[in-house]
C-alpha cells in the first residue's frame, strides 16, 4: 500500500462526532536535556537555580488555571492544579535536588533522570488513571526544562481552519492551547479514552480516537484526514467518495442535533398519552450547557466523585464543591438536580484519593460505608450541598447503601451537619429531599423499610 492511498486505522472512539480537515502532525517536543558536571562550590547555585525555575513553572500554571476556569470551568482547570501540586511534591522535587548535589549534575539532567525514573513506574500500574499521571509528570518536567532553558512551554501555534491534529501524544495543557475554535479534531498514537487529554476533548466538543498506533509514516502535514470519534476510527487520505460519505454522516450527525434541541421544546410524551420526565446525567458541569440546550426537565444524577478524581491527590474544599453545586442549581432552577454523594471505590481511585488499602473495594468500603468512615471528608461535601439547596431544588442521592443500619447512621450525621450549620448561621435549607440508591441485592429486598427513611428511591441497574 502507497503512502497516499486511503487508509482506515481503528483506534478507540474518546470523543463523539466526525472532523474532516488537513493534518497537522504534532509531536510532543521533548526539549534536549545534556548532562554535565556541576563543581562542588556551584552545586548551591544549580540548586537555587533549579528552585527558581520551580517558582517560574508555579506563576505560569497559576495563569493558565486562571484562564481555564474563566473560560472552561474548574473541573478541568483542576487538571492544572494537580500539576502545581506535583511541583510541591518532594517525591518529585526531593529527587531531583537530591540528584543534583549527589551525582553533582546540572538541573536539566537531574529532572531528566527523575522523570524517567518515576515515569517508569507509573507505566507499570495497573489503573489507567495512575497511568495517566505518569502523563502529567512528564508534562510537569517538560514545563521545568523549559523553565530552566529559558523556554517558555507555550509555543503551540495558532492553528487556523479544518484542522486535524495527529500527534504521539497530547497533555492537557497541549489540548487546551489548541482551542476549541481553530481544531476541528484530534488523532492520537497513544492514549486512553477516559485519560485527561479525553476529558478536555469532550468538555471542548472536539472529536478525538486514540489508541492509533504509530501515524508518522503514514502521513504528511496537509493531507486530508477524517476523524471519527464516535466510532474511534481515523481515515487516511479519503478518496472523494469516503469524503463524501462522512460528510453526509456528519450532516446527519447536525441534522439530528438540530432535531433535538427543536425537540426539547416538545412535551415528552408516549404516543398513548403518557408524560416522561426527562432528565439529564452529569459528570461534568461543563457539560450543563447542553443539558439546558437539549431541554432537560432537570438533572438525573450529577456524580459528584469527579471533582474529588480531578483534585487528587488533595480533596476538595468546601468552597470548591459548594461553587460547583451552586452552577448546577441555579442554572436548572426551578427544575430539579440531584446530586449524588461521594462513590469513590473499585477502580474510582478509592485507594489513592481516600486512603483506603482494600484489594477489592468493589466488595468492601464503597459509596455511603467509604465516606461514613471518613466524616471529616463527607461533612464538607455535605456542609456544601446544604449551603448550595438555597438557590434552587437541590435533592441529594446516597449511593450504595446495604442495610437498614447504614441509612440509621447516614441519618443520625445529616441531623448532625444540619445543627452545626444553623449554630453557625450559614444560610442553608433543611427540607432537602434526600434519596437512596438500590444497587444491590440486600437493599432491594429492604426497599419498603428503607423508603420509609428516605423521600425517594432511585434503581441502578448496572450494579444490581
Amino acid at each position: 500500500m502507497n503512502r497516499g492511498d486511503t487508509r482506515t486505522l481503528h483506534g478507540r472512539p474518546a470523543s463523539d462526532g466526525i472532523a474532516i480537515g488537513t493534518a497537522v502532525y504534532f509531536r510532543s517536543r521533548e526539549l534536549e536535556a545534556l548532562r554535565f558536571p556541576v563543581a562542588v562550590d556551584a552545586i548551591d547555585s544549580e540548586v537555587e537555580r533549579l528552585r527558581a525555575a520551580v517558582q517560574a513553572t508555579r506563576a505560569d500554571l497559576r495563569r493558565t488555571h486562571a484562564k481555564v476556569a474563566a473560560r472552561v470551568g474548574a473541573d478541568v482547570a483542576g487538571i492544572f492544579e494537580a500539576h502545581g501540586l506535583m511541583l510541591e511534591d518532594p517525591l518529585f522535587l526531593g529527587r531531583i535536588e537530591a540528584r543534583v548535589r549527589s551525582d553533582r549534575i546540572n538541573a536539566e539532567w537531574a529532572v531528566h533522570e527523575t522523570a524517567e525514573e518515576l515515569g517508569q513506574q507509573f507505566a507499570k500500574i495497573e489503573s489507567e488513571h495512575l497511568r495517566g499521571r505518569g502523563e502529567d509528570l512528564r508534562d510537569v518536567a517538560r514545563y521545568l526544562q523549559g523553565a530552566l532553558q529559558g523556554i517558555s512551554h507555550h509555543e503551540i501555534s495558532e492553528i487556523a481552519g479544518d484542522v486535524v491534529v495527529i500527534a504521539d501524544e497530547l497533555t492537557p495543557s497541549d489540548t487546551l492551547r489548541l482551542g476549541r475554535q481553530n481544531v476541528a479534531g484530534l488523532a492520537l498514537e497513544g492514549g486512553g479514552t477516559n485519560s485527561h487529554t479525553a476529558i478536555v476533548a469532550r468538555a471542548f466538543q472536539i472529536p478525538l480516537v486514540t489508541g492509533l498506533g504509530p501515524l508518522g509514516d503514514l502521513i504528511n502535514d496537509d493531507d486530508r484526514v477524517v476523524v471519527d470519534g464516535t466510532a474511534g476510527i481515523a481515515v487516511l487520505h479519503p478518496s472523494p467518495d469516503v469524503l463524501e460519505e462522512y460528510r453526509r454522516k456528519r450532516r446527519r450527525q447536525h441534522a439530528d442535533e438540530r432535531a433535538m434541541v427543536a425537540a426539547g421544546a416538545l412535551p415528552a410524551t408516549t404516543k398513548d398519552g403518557v408524560s416522561v420526565t426527562l432528565l439529564a446525567n452529569l459528570e461534568l458541569p461543563e457539560e450543563l450547557d447542553d443539558a439546558v440546550r437539549f431541554g432537560a426537565d432537570g438533572i438525573g444524577l450529577y456524580r459528584s466523585e469527579f471533582l474529588y478524581i480531578e483534585k487528587s491527590p488533595h480533596l476538595p474544599t468546601e468552597e470548591e464543591h459548594f461553587l460547583v453545586y451552586r452552577r448546577l442549581v441555579e442554572t436548572m432552577a426551578p427544575r430539579p438536580v440531584v446530586i449524588r454523594t461521594l462513590d469513590l471505590g473499585g477502580r474510582k481511585l478509592a485507594r489513592e484519593v481516600l486512603d483506603t488499602r482494600e484489594e477489592n473495594s468493589n466488595l468492601g468500603l464503597r459509596g455511603i460505608r467509604l465516606t461514613l468512615c471518613r466524616p471529616a471528608i463527607f461533612r464538607t461535601q455535605l456542609r456544601a450541598l446544604l449551603r448550595a439547596s438555597v438557590y434552587g431544588d437541590l435533592r441529594i442521592m446516597v449511593p450504595l447503601l446495604s442495610g437498614l443500619d447504614e441509612a440509621l447512621l447516614f441519618r443520625a450525621f445529616y441531623r448532625d451537619v444540619l445543627q452545626e450549620l444553623e449554630a453557625e448561621g450559614v444560610r442553608h435549607y433543611a427540607a432537602i429531599l434526600v434519596g437512596a440508591m438500590i444497587e444491590v441485592p440486600s437493599a432491594a429486598l429492604i426497599a419498603e423499610h428503607l423508603a420509609l427513611e428516605f423521600d425517594f428511591l432511585a434503581i441502578g441497574t448496572n450494579d444490581l
